[in-house]
């Protein structure tokens, strides 16, 4: 289980097709030696908001392998080398719950629709704030509730239809890699599951009643 607040961000250093799957090697980007010193084989990583397995170690990052099902979710079937994702290592139970409670399994994608700043000028600073515009499928989109988008736990300002609207502090584009994202980017998306798991037994209350 995981929280939302991404750790670090990691470079795809390499990508490894097989008939069962991708291994990807990644390479963390920030603070290598703080991130890593307490990761062992076998841990979880949130990578952009999927939960993944660590295969192995190495230099300043490590492995992971990516099943069918996950590539057919998510948007890491569409990593390559140099590509930037998010990591959060899972939440301990004494950690502070500073996002919400994020189980990193991904519903699909959503897209992003239009990103504007807060500045008069065209190009983004690192002190503005962004409003983000995404066109999502899910069913549980509640205005003020909370999303994971790529790992990050964000909250959703408003709800017209199926698009949502975010919006994104200074911190938070500095520590993820929403500076990468345009119009037309595939987000991971995991919606509230307090909400979905709410919904899953009123309907199913409703069949059996």
């Amino acid at each position: 289980m995981f929280t939302g607040l991404v750790q670090d961000t990691a470079e795809i250093i390499s990508v490894n097709e097989k008939q069962t799957g991708k291994t990807f090697s990644v390479k963390v980007t920030q603070n290598p030696a703080e991130f890593l010193q307490d990761v062992k084989i076998g841990d979880s990583i949130a990578v952009n908001g999927v939960c993944q397995t660590v295969e192995s170690l190495i230099e300043d990052g490590f492995t992971f392998f990516s099943i069918p099902e996950t590539l057919k979710i998510t948007n890491l079937v569409s990593l390559e080398p140099s590509d930037i994702v998010n990591l959060e290592k899972a939440m301990r139970l004494s950690d502070r719950l500073g996002g919400h409670l994020v189980l990193g399994h991904i519903e699909g994608t959503c897209k992003v629709t239009r990103m504007s700043h807060h500045l008069t000028s065209q190009k983004l600073s690192e002190n503005d704030v962004l409003d983000i515009y995404l066109e999502s499928n899910s069913k549980y989109l509640l205005p003020k509730g909370s999303i994971c988008l790529n790992g990050i736990s964000l909250t959703i300002q408003e709800v017209q239809g199926k698009i949502i609207k975010v919006q994104v502090i200074p911190e938070t584009i500095r520590k993820t890699n929403i500076s990468s994202w345009v119009e037309g980017t595939l987000i991971n998306e995991e919606s509230d599951f307090l909400v979905k798991t709410i919904d899953h037994l009123i309907q199913k209350s409703a069949v059996q009643s």
